[in-house]
């Protein structure tokens, strides 16, 4: 997941939610040290981390002249309705979805 968001040319997106119960992982400090480095450097807001599944933004919600990259790790347990949603009707909003988990 990493790459796909951190190499330029597989995925181009302009906004990066990211839902987990886990993101004090390295890897997820990782991508918040450098979204906060880019962010710096842009002057403007590229992603949000997120541990509730409260947070998660409706669909409708979306910035859809903004291009978003959804990304859901680790809430197979987490209410799945509002992340449903997104896999169903999100392309209208200009976001792709991943969804990441272990079993």
């Amino acid at each position: 997941m990493l790459n796909l968001l951190l190499n330029g040319g597989y995925v181009i997106y302009d906004r990066l939610y990211i839902y987990s119960k886990t993101l004090g992982q390295e890897k997820c400090q990782f991508l918040r040290d450098w979204t906060e480095a880019l962010e710096q450097f842009t002057k403007k807001e590229v992603a949000s981390f997120h541990s509730a599944d409260d947070d998660i933004i409706p669909v409708d919600k979306l910035n859809s002249e903004e291009r978003s990259i959804m990304v859901f790790d680790d809430v197979m347990i987490e209410n799945q309705g509002p992340i449903e949603k997104y896999f169903c009707i999100a392309r209208h909003g200009a976001a792709d979805c991943f969804y990441l988990t272990q079993n």
